[in-house]
């Protein structure tokens, strides 16, 4: 069991390795600390690596009970990815391949503060049914720099969203869209961003979404930051009374209460200097 604060991703499962094998942050172990980077972020993310989100949704079986996957690590290196037997999910070599392109940038240079895995040597083997086994992981070293998340207060965020029916329920949420708009001037709120998203639509796509034919229902969201509490307050209510506005069919969903925008400031520093800290704590007469 690993116990920590907030930490990578990763070095839940890269300090176990560590520990176990006696792996360094030497040169001389780059690889193979690129190598428990690289099974770390295959498991990280619990079932997603056992056809939770695959392309192969359709072969995922039992998705309701999905097995968890599983990293036998050896010291040499190497792993196999395997989940407990008779657990639902999927587990295949596509599966794990889905789960290492995600969410990273360039794949040569996968960047954790225990060092830069290379995913492009990596290869990826099924040896067995629900057994993946993964060699050839290379890695570059410990970064120079580190990245640190800053959140701030940002302004006060307030959202509706409504619902709009048959017949021509997208023209009546365009015309819901310009007419909290247009609510929203003559109360002389100037939001900082308003943002609609026609659920059904463009709710994913955005602007590259096609414009849809007749449809049986359209939701619309609308989310606004603002500079005070009350501005957000104010969307919130003229979403809700587009109810009374928006023209047959409308209906509205129970929005949610105004509350703080926090804004993330990502930025870089230099590893040396960040100093870690461990501390221990005496429980029941015994240090833990």
């Amino acid at each position: 069991v690993v116990v920590c604060g907030r930490v990578s991703d990763t070095a839940l499962f890269i300090g176990p390795m560590m520990h176990e094998f006696g792996w360094t942050y030497d040169p001389s172990d780059k690889d193979k600390i690129g190598a428990a980077i690289t099974i770390g972020h295959t498991v990280e993310c619990a079932a997603l690596a056992t056809g939770a989100v695959s392309n192969l949704w359709r072969q995922s079986k039992d998705p309701w009970r999905p097995g968890y996957p599983i990293a036998e690590v050896s010291e040499d290196a190497t792993a196999v990815i395997s989940k407990v037997e008779g657990s639902g999910g999927l587990l295949n070599e596509w599966t794990v391949k889905e789960q290492l392109v995600y969410e990273i940038g360039d794949p040569n240079n996968y960047y954790m503060p225990d060092g830069i895995a290379d995913f492009t040597t990596v290869k990826v083997e099924e040896i067995a049914p629900e057994r993946v086994k993964l060699s050839n992981m290379s890695g570059k070293g410990l970064p120079d720099k580190l990245k640190v998340c800053i959140g701030y207060r940002d302004g006060w965020e307030g959202e509706g969203s409504l619902l709009f029916s048959w017949p021509d329920a997208y023209e009546k949420a365009r015309r819901g869209e310009r007419i909290i708009r247009e609510r929203l001037k003559l109360l002389g709120v100037d939001p900082i961003e308003l943002h609609f998203d026609y659920i059904g639509v463009n709710a994913l796509h955005g602007p590259v979404a096609p414009e849809p034919g007749e449809m049986n229902e359209v939701g619309l969201r609308v989310a606004a930051r603002t500079r005070t509490k009350e501005d957000a307050d104010t969307v919130k209510r003229e979403s809700t009374h587009l109810w009374t506005l928006g023209g047959i069919g409308t209906g509205y969903l129970s929005p949610a209460q105004p509350r703080p925008s926090v804004s993330l400031w990502p930025t870089l520093v230099s590893r040396d200097q960040v100093q870690m800290k461990l501390t221990m704590v005496e429980m029941g007469g015994a240090r833990k």
